[in-house]
C-alpha cells in the first residue's frame, strides 16, 4: 500500500485530498506550516526523509493573488523555492510528486481552451511564481504530475463563498461578465489527484469540472441554487481596480485527461449543487466548552452526524474521545487565534464559567476575554460564529421575549452576556462573519452532574431525601429538553440564512411547578416538592418565555431543503437563462489563485 504525504492539508484542496485518502484507507500524513516551513530546505528534507512517502501531493501554495504583487519575494519563496525543496526531497527518497498549478500561468487572451503545451505567459506575480514552481518540478524530477486547475471552490474562502456572504448582506451584487472559466469543485479534483498519484501516467494535465461560464453566470447559478432573493448587475473587469491582473480566458482543455485514460470531472453545475446541498464533506467545527453541561450534547450530535469536531476545553477529562482536543488557549488574547485553533468553518462558543451562579464576580472578570476571543476569530476570517445568550440578558420582563425586546439585566451573569452580545453584534458588521446569538431559556436535563434544579432533585432523590425545598412554582418559563436544545443549536449554527439574535426555545410558557412535577413523575422519583420553602427570586418575572418565530423558521428551512433536494437536482438540467442574480464586491484572493 502506498504512503502519501499531503502538503497544505488544511487548505481547501489539501483538506479534501486527505479526506479522500482516509475514505479509501490509504496511509497518509497531512502537513501544514506548523509541521515545517517549505521554504526551509533542511526542514523539508528532514521531514520527508523521516516519513519516506511513496508520493507527495503538493497542495501548499501562496494563493493571495493581489497581495503577491506587493509581496513578490515571499510569493516566489513559497511557490518556487518551496516547491523546489519538496521536489528535491522527493528525488532523495524516490517518491512521486504531484504539483497543483493554475490557469494563471497563461496570458488569458482569446476564447480557445488552453492546451497543456500552449505557451506560458503569466500576467501577474502569482502566475509567474506558479510557473516557476512547475519548472522547478520538471528540472528536478522525472516521476511527476503537474495538474493545472481554475476557479477552485470548496471549504474555506473562495469566489462562491464570497458571493454567498455578500448576498446575505446586500440585495444587489455586481459580477464581471468578461472573465470566462470553469469552476472546479475541490472534492472532485481531490478524487482525481488521488487516482492520478496511484498511477504511472506522469506528465502535465488540465483538470476542471466540465463546462465553462462567466463569473456573472456562476454567480447567477449560485444564487438560484441557494434560493437567495438578490439581484444581479453585470459589469466588466475594467470597472474594478485590483493590484493583480485577472485572466479573461481561463478555459482549460481537458483532452490530456482523455489521452491518459483519466475520467473527466462532472459538470460544474452538478458540482455546485453537491457543494451547496448534497455531498459537501463536513465542515471543521470548533466547540468551546465541549465537555460542559450543554457542550457534550452538542459535540456528540455533531460527531454522530459525521462532522470533524475540535473541542477547546480547560480540562479534557470527559470529552468525547472522537473529538480532537484543541490545546491552544483560546483566551490568550492572540490576534491570530483563528489560525492558531485550526481555521475552523464554524465556532460554537459555549465556554462560560459559573453559568448557574448568577451573581458570581467571575462573569464580569472574564467578559473581556470572551469578547477579545470572538472578535479576533471574526477578524481572522471565521465564516460562522455561534455564541450562547440567555434570557437573563433581558432582566425583568412579562410575556414573550423577542429579538428586539429591551434589555435591563439584573444579575452579573445577565449584564455580562448582554454586554457581550452588544459588542459582538457591532464587531460582526465589520467582518464577513455570520454571527448567531442563540438566546437560551430553561433547560431540562437528567444529568446528575449539572447545576440546575433538575440535577439537584436527582441528587436529592439519590440521597433518599423525602422532600425537596421549592419556591411557589407559579412562575411561567420556557422549558426545553437538553437533547432538543443541542439539536436546535447545531441546526442554527450550520446555516447562514437566518442570523443575529435567535431565541432557542419552544415558545410555550409552562409553570415551574408543572414542569418539575412532570420531571419527577417521568423519572419515577418518590421525592416531594416542599412548596414555599424558598421565596421566588426578585428578578424573576411571573411569566416570561421566548418568541420561537426565528428558530421555527430555521427548522422549516432545514426540512424544506431536505425535501427539495431531489427537486433541486432535477431543476439543474432545466433552463439556464434566469433574471435572478447578484453582486459581489470583489473576488477573494484564493478564488483567483486557482
Amino acid at each position: 500500500m502506498m504512503k502519501i504525504l499531503v502538503t497544505g492539508a488544511t487548505g481547501q484542496l489539501g483538506y479534501e485530498v486527505c479526506h479522500i485518502l482516509q475514505e479509501r484507507g490509504v496511509k497518509y500524513q497531512g502537513v501544514n506550516s506548523t509541521h515545517f516551513d517549505i521554504v526551509d530546505v533542511v526542514a523539508v528534507d528532514a521531514y520527508i526523509r523521516e516519513y519516506q512517502p511513496d508520493a507527495v501531493i503538493h497542495c501548499a501554495a501562496y494563493t493571495a493573488v493581489d497581495s503577491a504583487e506587493s509581496n513578490c519575494e515571499r510569493c516566489f519563496a513559497v511557490n518556487e523555492k518551496g516547491t523546489r525543496n519538496i521536489a528535491q526531497a522527493c528525488r532523495a527518497v524516490d517518491a512521486k510528486m504531484l504539483y497543483v498549478s493554475t490557469d494563471y500561468i497563461f496570458s488569458g487572451v482569446g476564447t480557445k481552451p488552453y492546451e497543456v503545451d500552449d505557451k506560458a505567459e503569466p500576467q501577474n506575480v502569482y502566475g509567474a511564481s506558479k510557473l516557476a514552481g512547475e519548472l522547478a518540478v520538471q528540472e528536478t524530477l522525472t516521476k511527476y504530475f503537474i495538474v493545472r486547475t481554475s476557479w477552485l471552490f470548496g471549504r474555506g474562502n473562495n469566489f462562491i463563498v464570497n458571493i454567498l456572504q455578500s448576498a446575505r448582506k446586500k440585495k444587489m451584487l455586481s459580477v464581471v461578465t468578461d472573465q470566462i472559466g470553469s469552476p472546479t469543485y475541490a472534492v472532485d479534483l481531490a478524487k482525481l489527484l488521488c487516482d492520478m498519484v496511484e498511477s504511472e501516467q506522469y506528465g502535465i494535465y488540465h483538470a476542471t469540472n466540465e463546462g465553462s461560464c462567466s463569473r456573472y453566470e456562476l454567480a447567477q447559478e449560485v444564487v438560484r441554487q441557494a434560493w437567495m432573493d438578490v439581484q444581479v448587475r453585470p459589469c466588466i473587469t475594467k470597472e474594478y481596480s485590483l493590484p493583480a491582473a485577472r485572466p479573461l480566458n481561463s478555459r482549460l482543455s481537458r483532452e490530456s485527461l482523455d489521452i491518459a485514460g483519466f475520467a473527466r470531472l462532472p459538470d460544474w453545475r452538478d458540482a455546485l449543487w453537491r457543494f451547496l446541498r448534497c455531498d459537501h464533506p463536513p465542515q471543521k467545527i470548533l466547540v468551546t466548552g465541549g465537555n460542559g453541561y450543554i457542550g457534550k450534547h452538542v459535540v456528540k450530535l455533531l460527531l454522530d452526524a459525521g462532522y470533524p469536531v475540535m473541542v477547546a476545553v480547560s480540562h479534557p477529562e470527559g470529552t468525547d474521545p472522537r473529538a480532537i482536543i484543541c490545546s491552544e488557549p483560546i483566551f490568550s488574547g492572540a490576534d491570530d487565534i483563528y489560525r492558531r485553533v485550526g481555521s475552523p468553518d464554524v465556532c460554537i462558543h459555549l465556554a462560560w464559567k459559573d453559568g448557574f451562579s448568577h451573581n458570581s464576580p467571575v462573569h464580569m472578570e472574564n467578559l473581556s476575554k470572551h469578547i477579545v476571543f470572538c472578535r479576533h476569530m471574526m477578524q481572522g476570517g471565521l465564516p460562522i460564529l455561534s455564541c450562547m445568550g440567555t434570557m437573563h440578558e433581558v432582566g425583568y420582563w412579562e410575556g414573550a421575549i423577542r429579538e428586539n425586546t429591551p434589555c435591563a439585566p439584573q444579575t452579573q451573569y445577565g449584564i455580562a452576556k448582554n454586554a457581550m452580545r452588544q459588542s459582538l453584534l457591532l464587531s460582526a458588521r465589520e467582518t464577513t462573519c455570520v454571527l448567531h446569538w442563540l438566546r437560551l431559556y430553561y433547560i431540562v436535563s437528567d444529568d446528575v452532574n449539572g447545576q440546575n434544579i433538575f440535577s439537584k432533585i436527582l441528587k436529592a432523590a439519590e440521597k433518599g431525601q423525602a422532600f425537596f425545598p421549592f419556591t411557589s412554582g407559579k412562575n411561567l418559563y420556557d422549558f426545553i429538553e437538553i437533547d432538543e436544545l443541542a439539536r436546535l443549536i447545531v441546526m442554527a449554527s450550520l446555516q447562514t440564512e437566518i442570523s443575529g439574535v435567535t431565541n432557542v426555545c419552544t415558545g410555550k410558557p409552562e409553570s415551574l411547578a408543572s414542569c418539575v412535577e412532570r420531571f419527577i413523575q417521568s423519572h419515577h422519583l418518590s421525592i416531594k416538592l416542599e412548596y414555599g420553602k424558598y421565596p421566588d427570586r426578585p428578578y424573576d418575572s411571573p411569566g416570561e418565555w421566548g418568541d420561537s418565530t426565528k428558530i421555527r423558521k430555521i427548522q422549516e428551512n432545514h426540512e424544506r431543503m431536505a425535501q427539495r433536494g431531489t427537486t433541486l437536482k432535477q431543476r439543474m438540467s432545466e433552463e439556464r437563462n434566469y433574471s435572478a442574480g447578484f453582486r459581489a464586491d470583489q473576488e477573494s484572493d484564493s478564488a483567483g489563485g486557482r
